[in-house]
C-alpha cells in the first residue's frame, strides 16, 4: 500500500515556516496552493464587477455568477488541508495549543491590520469611530461571525466563519474515527446549512436585509467545511485506491464536475429555492471533487510558478482587494474607460489585469510586512510551548 504524497503548504495550512522559501519547494503538491491562488483571483474578478460595477462581457457571464463562490472553495481547502497538517499530531503533548497558536497567528496579524485600518478610516472621515464597542469587541475576539453583519473588515465575513470553524475543528476531527462517522458528520453538516438556510433565509426576507445573512452564517457554511474534511478522510482511508485513482481521477473528476455543473445550473433557477441555494451546496462537491484531483493528480495549470505566488498570498489578496477597489475606483474607471473606447467589452479583462497587477505590489507589502512575521511569531510560540523543561540533577 502506498503512501499518499506529503503536502507542505506552508503559511496556508498553518505549518511554520522560517522564510519566505519557495511554497512548492522540496517535492511538495503545489496544485492545492493554486487552487487557493485560483479562488482568491475569482474574487477578485467578482468584486470588480459587483463592488464598482465594471461590465463584464457577455461570453464572461458566468464571472457575475459564480466568481463569487470562490470563497466556498477556499472553506473545503481549508478544511482538507488542516485535516492533513493536524490528523497526525492527535495525542501528541500540547497539540491543541500549538494548533490554536497557528491558526491565531496565521489569520490575526493581517486581520487585525485591515481592521486598524477600517477604524482609522471611520475616524478621519466622520472626526470619530462609528462603530459601536460590541461591533469593535466581536471583530477583536472573531465573534463577529456569530452576529448579524457584524464584520467590520470589507469581505471579512469568511473569517469570521473560518475561525468559528477552527474553535471546532479539533473536536470534529477526532471523532472521525470511521466511515460512518463521516457519513453522519456529512449528513448532519448538511441538515443543518439546509436548515439554517431556511430559517435565516425568511429572516432576512421579513427584514429586507441585504446582502442575506443566510449567505454569511457560519452554520450555514458549514456544509463545505464537512465537505473538505470527509474528502481528506475517505482519501487516505482507501489508500488502496490511490494507484487506480491516479490513472482514471482525471476523467471520474471532469465527468462528474460537468453532471454537478449542469445540476447546480438547474438548481439556480428554482424560484422556491432561492432561499436555500441548493446550487451553491452542490458546489460544495464540486469544490470537493476538484480538491481531491488535484491532490492525487496535479494539474501543471494550477501547480505552476504563478499560481503557486498567488496562492501564498491568497489571504492577503481577498483582505486588500476590497479596500484597493474602494480607494483606487476613480482611477480604475479612467483605465476601463481608456480600452473600452478601443476594445469594446474586452476591457473588463485589461482593466482586471492592470488591477490584479497594482493590487500584488501592495500584497507583497502586506505578505511580507505583516503574514511572515505573524508566522515567525506563531514558529516561536509554538517552540517556547514545547519546550521541555530541563532535567535537574537529584542531590
Amino acid at each position: 500500500m502506498s503512501r499518499l504524497p506529503k503536502i507542505n503548504l506552508f503559511n496556508t495550512l498553518g505549518d511554520d515556516r522560517p522564510t519566505p522559501s519557495n511554497p512548492a519547494a522540496g517535492g511538495t503538491m503545489p496544485a492545492l496552493l493554486g487552487l487557493r491562488g485560483l479562488a482568491a483571483v475569482s474574487v477578485v474578478l467578482f468584486h470588480i464587477n459587483r463592488q464598482i460595477k465594471i461590465d463584464v462581457p457577455d461570453w464572461l457571464w458566468f464571472v457575475t455568477t459564480h466568481f463569487g463562490h470562490g470563497v466556498f472553495l477556499f472553506f473545503v481547502l481549508s478544511a482538507f488541508s488542516l485535516s492533513y497538517t493536524n490528523v497526525r499530531r492527535i495525542g501528541q503533548p500540547n497539540w491543541l495549543v500549538q494548533y490554536a497558536i497557528k491558526r491565531f497567528f496565521r489569520i490575526a496579524p493581517l486581520f487585525y491590520a485591515v481592521l486598524a485600518s477600517e477604524l482609522l478610516r471611520q475616524y478621519l472621515s466622520a472626526g470619530r469611530i462609528i462603530s459601536p464597542d460590541w461591533q469593535i469587541f466581536a471583530n477583536i475576539t472573531f465573534t463577529f461571525g456569530l452576529v448579524p453583519h457584524a464584520s467590520m473588515v470589507w469581505a471579512g465575513w469568511t473569517v469570521g466563519v473560518e475561525m468559528l470553524f477552527y474553535a471546532v475543528f479539533p473536536f470534529l476531527l477526532i471523532a472521525l474515527t470511521g466511515t460512518s462517522r463521516a457519513i453522519l458528520l456529512l449528513i448532519v453538516a448538511l441538515a443543518v446549512s439546509l436548515v439554517s438556510r431556511i430559517i435565516i433565509g425568511n429572516i432576512d426576507l421579513d427584514t429586507g436585509r441585504s446582502p442575506p445573512w443566510a449567505y454569511f452564517s457560519f452554520q450555514s457554511n458549514l456544509w463545505f467545511f464537512a465537505l473538505g474534511m470527509v474528502t481528506f478522510f475517505f482519501i487516505n482511508w482507501y489508500t488502496q485506491l490511490e494507484t487506480i485513482a491516479h490513472r482514471t481521477v482525471s476523467i471520474f473528476a471532469g465527468i462528474s464536475i460537468a453532471i454537478l455543473l449542469w445540476v447546480s445550473e438547474a438548481l439556480r433557477f428554482v424560484p422556491d429555492w432561492r432561499i436555500v441555494r441548493p446550487d451553491l451546496l452542490v458546489f460544495g462537491i464540486i469544490f470537493a471533487i476538484l480538491t481531491a484531483w488535484q491532490y492525487l493528480r496535479p494539474s501543471w495549470l494550477l501547480s505552476n510558478g504563478l499560481m503557486r505566488y498567488l496562492g501564498d498570498r491568497s489571504f492577503s489578496i481577498y483582505l486588500c482587494h476590497p479596500v484597493f477597489l474602494f480607494y483606487f475606483r476613480d482611477q480604475i474607471y479612467m483605465i476601463h474607460d481608456f480600452f473600452v473606447s478601443r476594445l469594446g467589452s474586452p476591457a473588463f479583462l485589461v482593466t482586471s489585469l492592470t488591477v490584479m497587477i497594482c493590487l500584488m505590489a501592495i500584497v507583497e507589502v502586506t505578505f511580507r510586512a505583516i503574514e511572515l512575521n505573524g508566522l515567525r511569531l506563531s514558529s516561536m510560540a509554538s517552540r517556547a510551548v514545547s519546550r521541555k523543561p530541563r532535567a535537574t540533577n537529584q542531590p
